[in-house]
């Protein structure tokens, strides 16, 4: 049998996916999302680099 599940997840800064819920399965009832689930603690992402943006200053006249 064949499916396929999919996860939504925050992503610490370590990379690891956290608080996850199994947001799809196909077919439904057949514990992909459960099989997934399990799988999370072997995933791992890389986190783009951060940007730094100077922040807009606004000025007043009197």
């Amino acid at each position: 049998m064949s499916g396929s599940a999919t996860l939504k997840c925050r992503i610490s800064d370590m990379g690891m996916a956290t608080k996850c819920v199994v947001h799809s399965e196909t077919p439904a009832g057949q514990d992909f999302g459960k099989a997934l689930m399990k799988l999370r603690s072997k995933m791992s992402f890389v986190l783009p680099a951060p940007t730094h943006s100077t922040p807009r200053q606004s000025t007043q006249s009197p």
